[in-house]
């Protein structure tokens, strides 16, 4: 018997295995695909159990995971819901969205600065397979208030260097950079006022001092950057995973996230 011929009692009980945020995001996603489900589920049963989904906005990419097609890409997290809007053609795959490093990217439709986050407590990054294939600089999250790292928040790497910036609110010229390379979860946050953490696989692998300045008061895009409202730096690459978090994560919930994501929503890519 199909679902829809189910009594309201029995809808219920054949979706109680899933927690009750995730089964909402499955209707609004158009997630079907059962593997799916299990692993959404499961993840944010982790990340409630850190006490970090409240502070979570992220956007699962796998096809599976997601609707799969079409424009939007659907937000997962308890810190509100952010839409993405898919700009000049990404491209839906089982592996992830595909961006060809030329004009496409993802708008989240999410801006920090009119969020109210603080530019001191705040935590982004990706997760990717291989490194961006094109050789010059490209930004795959983040926005800025103009050029030149101005009030800055993001995760770009140089492709000829291998050079990678991570940076989270950083005042105006003021960047981090070390030559790591990206692949896995990768991201940027703040350890205080002068300085920022490059974090990668759940772990702190490079710091530098930049001043702390404020989040640029445009949205945040993923595949590209952000400068004042204009789309740059379009990164070639394959991404799995988007996410932001409105807090700083302390060094055994940054291991916890990663490995929780390589469990659920990353189980079965092979990542480090």
């Amino acid at each position: 018997m199909s679902r829809l011929g189910l009594g309201l009692g029995a809808q219920i009980s054949a979706y109680s295995a899933y927690d009750a945020d995730a089964a909402s995001y499955f209707v609004r996603a158009g997630v079907t695909d059962a593997t799916a489900k299990r692993q959404i589920s499961e993840f944010v049963k982790g990340v409630k159990s850190l006490g970090l989904y409240n502070n979570m906005v992220s956007w699962p990419l796998l096809s599976s995971q997601n609707k799969g097609s079409g424009t939007t890409a659907y937000s997962l997290g308890g810190l509100g819901i952010y839409d993405g809007t898919l700009v000049n053609g990404p491209t839906w795959g089982a592996g992830g969205i595909t961006f060809d490093g030329t004009n496409d990217y993802i708008n989240s439709n999410f801006n920090p600065f009119s969020a109210g986050l603080n530019a001191g407590s705040h935590f982004l990054g990706v997760v990717t397979l291989a490194n961006p294939s094109a050789a010059g600089y490209s930004q795959l999250i983040g926005n800025e208030a103009a050029s030149n790292f101005d009030d800055g928040t993001g995760l770009s790497r140089i492709g000829s260097s291998g050079l990678t910036f991570y940076f989270v609110g950083n005042e105006f010229g003021s960047n981090s950079s070390t030559i790591q390379t990206i692949v896995g979860m990768s991201g940027a946050q703040r350890q205080n006022s002068s300085q920022n953490q490059f974090i990668r696989n759940g772990q702190e692998i490079a710091t530098s001092n930049d001043t702390l300045g404020r989040f640029a008061n445009n949205n945040y895009f993923i595949g590209a950057g952000n400068s004042n409202g204009t789309a740059s730096y379009f990164s070639a690459v394959t991404l799995t995973f988007a996410f932001v978090f409105s807090t700083s994560l302390s060094t055994g919930n940054l291991s916890s996230f990663y490995s929780l994501y390589k469990t659920t929503l990353g189980d079965g890519l092979g990542l480090p």
